[in-house]
């Protein structure tokens, strides 16, 4: 090989290393610029974000806050009315309260009646055993009367009425003769008036004698 070719080849070499330390010292810048760049892009771009999320941030906080008021207020409307029902509720339970007393007292007395009742029954059931007993007896009694009457005094009854009715028909027979003796009474009356003033005279002369 000759010298302009060594030298050649030499110039060959030396351009391409020169080139490629060129092209990587430009890669190199590039990136960097590149780099900072982007940054600078980013750090704007987050600073657009970050005020656009505050704005947002803010919007929504400013509603959140109307928002929580209005409920709020609403909450505080529906307690109001809560608490006024709660008051009627509370009216109404003592109310209720009275009228359970009312009921409890009343359901005492029922008891007590009941349980007056119920010793009333007892003693009414033991008043019927008695009457049933006493009627058991009564019934005893009773047949032992009809016995009586059936054998003794139906008989006699029968004898007394046999008795009466022949004294009746005799009765009747002798009332037939009244009228005759009360004519003979009468003129035996008569005769005595005529009689009586002679009578009196000799009863008279007799004493003084």
């Amino acid at each position: 090989m000759s010298n302009e070719q060594l030298l050649a080849s030499i110039e060959e070499m030396l351009d391409r290393k020169l080139d490629e330390k060129l092209e990587t010292k430009l890669d190199e810048v590039l990136d960097r610029k590149l780099d900072e760049k982007l940054d600078r892009k980013f750090d704007m771009l987050e600073q657009r974000i970050d005020r656009r999320m505050q704005m947002q941030l803010d919007s929504m906080e400013n509603r959140m806050d109307k928002r929580f008021a209005e409920m709020e207020d609403r909450m505080d409307k529906r307690f109001d009315r809560l608490e006024e029902r709660v008051g009627n509720l509370e009216q109404g339970m003592a109310k209720v309260e009275v009228r359970l007393d009312h009921i409890e007292k009343r359901l005492d007395r029922i008891e007590e009646r009941v349980d007056n009742l119920e010793c009333r029954m007892s003693n009414v059931e033991m008043d019927i055993a008695e009457l049933r007993k006493t009627g058991e007896e009564t019934n005893r009694r009773l047949t032992a009367v009809e016995v009586c009457l059936r054998d003794n005094v139906v008989p006699r009854l029968e004898h007394i009425e046999d008795c009466y009715v022949g004294t009746y028909e005799r009765y009747q027979e002798a009332s037939k003769e009244i009228p005759a003796m009360k004519l003979d009474i009468s003129i035996l009356k008569q005769k005595f008036d005529t009689g009586a003033g002679s009578v009196a005279e000799n009863i008279d002369d007799y004493i003084k004698k």
